[in-house]
């Protein structure tokens, strides 16, 4: 697996989300070598569906408060 390329083409897609890029399976990742043939990781580091909504609520003082929900889908399968 060339972890490099992939790790360079995700930090250019997601600049300043260190969180996120420190993660890696590469040990685990080459002992299955039909892994890299079915583009596993590449297909796993980013979902294929995100959907954000706004999400209202009333604090104990009154106050509205509007917070973002998102709810993030890695597979399409039916199952």
């Amino acid at each position: 697996m060339n972890i490099e390329k992939l790790m360079q083409s995700l930090a250019a897609k997601h600049p300043g989300e260190q969180e996120y890029l420190q993660a890696t399976i590469e040990e685990e990742y080459n002992t299955h070598p039909e892994f890299e043939q079915a583009k596993i990781a590449e297909r796993l580091v980013e979902p294929d569906r995100i959907f954000t909504f706004k999400v209202p609520w009333v604090d104990d003082r009154g106050d509205v408060q509007v917070n973002i929900g998102y709810r993030v889908q890695f597979n399409n399968a039916i199952g």
